[in-house]
């Protein structure tokens, strides 16, 4: 992880950094893509987009009022964000990212404290 452009950073090619995503939640749908990463920094939740988007750096979106992935995930099934599997067969498989257009991202993001970046890396100055 880096910060640049006083935002930090994650590389999904960076094994290092990729051992930071405890969870990589696919779609619900028929596309069944991974979608989002959930982890732990310092202590903060975050979660960052994993779907392929042809970019290698991804921002670091931290979850400002929540204090454990657990929770995270209960807010998301809440706000239909996420949507809880009974027979996932590990701890991956028990979430998915809700893509049927139920969910309220609003109210998550209002819950969880946090805000979807619109921020890509190369479309900044590089070094």
């Amino acid at each position: 992880m880096k910060i640049k452009y006083g935002v930090e950073w994650l590389s999904l090619n960076s094994e290092s950094d990729r051992s930071k995503i405890e969870m990589d939640l696919m779609d619900n749908g028929d596309w069944e893509y991974n979608r989002i990463g959930i982890g732990m920094n310092k202590g903060k939740v975050f979660m960052i987009g994993t779907d392929d988007i042809n970019e290698s750096w991804r921002e670091v979106e931290y979850c400002k009022n929540v204090k454990s992935i657990e929770e995270l995930l209960k807010i998301g099934v809440e706000c239909k964000v996420f949507e809880k599997i009974e027979d996932g067969y590990d701890e991956d498989d028990e979430y998915r990212v809700n893509v049927n257009g139920e969910e309220d991202y609003e109210k998550f993001g209002e819950k969880a404290g946090w805000k979807a970046s619109e921020k890509y890396y190369s479309f900044m100055d590089k070094e």
